[in-house]
């Protein structure tokens, strides 16, 4: 089961337990921050994660499972925005350790954040892109916000947990 709620240019998305009545503490372990001008940035940005994810206890399906997101999430900032900020986290949560991505830019933003997490939508011309991205990314990461503004940028912020207190998918 998976939970939404939404609000006005923002939507987040949360496996169970974490939308549950329990509210836990997010402390940060480890960072690193990639400035993304070139898609070679995907590489490194996806290089960082799989390395949190390994000291996090994800498992390499989990760890194949963000490198897709990020590379996702990091081709969207180039194609669309031209540049901006991939940030990966080790973060710790209820005694479960996970990876926080979040990915942001001063591009376009996006108008309709429902419509973006629809398969087989794009922005981009026809045969160009499946348009499977956000939606995708949503599947693949256990926790994800959109927060974009038209015409100021988008940040979206997923999270990976490893084996723990959190269900693993």
């Amino acid at each position: 089961m998976m939970h939404e709620r939404h609000y006005p240019n923002h939507l987040l998305i949360c496996r169970p337990p974490l939308m549950g009545a329990e509210v836990y503490e997010t402390q940060v372990q480890e960072e690193a921050e990639i400035d993304l001008t070139v898609f070679h940035d995907n590489d490194v940005a996806a290089s960082s994660a799989a390395a949190f994810g390994r000291s996090s206890g994800l498992t390499q399906v989990q760890i194949q499972m963000m490198a897709t997101a990020i590379y996702e999430l990091g081709n969207n900032i180039l194609i669309h925005a031209g540049g901006g900020t991939m940030t990966i986290q080790t973060v710790e949560q209820a005694g479960c350790k996970g990876v926080r991505i979040t990915a942001s830019d001063r591009g376009p933003g996006i108008a309709d954040i429902q419509r973006a997490l629809v398969d087989g939508y794009t922005t981009r011309p026809r045969f160009s892109s499946l348009g499977l991205g956000l939606g995708g990314v949503s599947r693949l990461m256990d926790e994800m916000t959109i927060d974009s503004t038209p015409g100021k940028g988008t940040c979206i912020v997923a999270t990976k947990w490893g084996l723990g207190t959190h269900e693993p998918r």
